[in-house]
Parts: structure tokens; C-alpha cells; sequence
């Protein structure tokens, strides 16, 4: 079975905010996608002194693919009702919670970037001028598209 966002995400709830820090998003030039490289829960580290950390990628054909010992073996002993390791709910809750905060970082920027204007202000006519009848002079003059 593919383990789709859909499916993954509703299986996220014990996923803490120390987890979600140990995924970053990054660009994969090879494939010309972007990924999520997380950090091993017990943060051990490879022959160079590198923290180990595990790509997970997502594709319409094969859904989440992580590249721990069980993703390299499709997730073959998760027993977890999402179907996938953990590092690919990991990441699932750090996709929602980006896409939260990128929302409400719109909302705060749009707000602050588009107050409410009156017309007076936007164009610097006078009141005065508002609420004045039109000139004589100014009736017979073509008018704007």
C-alpha cells in the first residue's frame, strides 16, 4: 500500500517539536526534487564524525521512501498504523507546520502591507474637494476610461 500525505498525517500526533527540528528541507540536484534529510533519533554518527541522517523522499508511484534500515526494506517491520518509519512522520508534521507558518506569515504580511486607506489618503485630495460640486467648467470636459 502507498503511504500517501494523507495517510501519514492523520498518524503524527505523538510526533514531538524536538523531532520536527531534526528535519531539513533541501534540494535534491540529482533528482531535481526536494527531499528531507532527518537526523537519527539517537544521533549516532558515521565514520567521518557526521550525524547519520536519513533521505525521505515522496513520489505519486511510491509514496514516502526513507532511507533507514527499514525503508531500505519497505518498511517491512512497522507495525505503526501510517504504515511508514518514523522519520517519515517526522516529516509529515514538519510539512505541516511549515505550511502553517508560511500562513500565518502571509496573513501578518498582508495585513501589514494593505491597511486601510481612505480615499483622501490614497490620492491626497483634500475633503474639501469631495464634497464640493463639480465646476461649470469642468462639465463639458471629456471624460476618463
Amino acid at each position: 500500500m502507498v503511504s500517501t500525505f494523507e495517510r501519514v498525517s492523520k498518524h503524527i500526533s505523538d510526533v514531538t517539536a524536538q523531532q520536527i527540528g531534526k528535519c531539513t528541507k533541501v534540494w535534491d540536484c540529482q533528482s531535481g526534487q526536494w527531499m528531507y534529510l532527518v537526523e537519527n533519533e539517537a544521533e549516532d554518527v558515521d565514520d567521518d564524525g557526521q550525524v547519520i541522517e536519513y533521505p525521505v523522499r515522496y513520489s505519486e508511484e511510491h509514496g514516502y521512501t526513507c532511507g533507514c534500515p527499514s525503508g531500505k526494506h519497505g518498511f517491512w517491520n512497522v507495525t505503526h498504523p501510517s504504515g511508514t518509519c518514523k522519520h517519515c512522520r517526522w516529516v509529515v508534521a514538519c510539512i505541516i507546520e511549515e505550511g502553517t507558518a508560511l500562513a500565518e506569515q502571509s496573513r501578518i504580511v498582508h495585513a501589514q502591507a494593505l491597511p486601510a486607506i481612505s480615499i483622501e489618503k490614497k490620492w491626497n485630495i483634500p475633503t474639501w474637494m469631495l464634497e464640493r460640486p463639480v465646476a461649470k467648467h469642468m462639465k463639458n470636459s471629456p471624460k476618463e476610461r
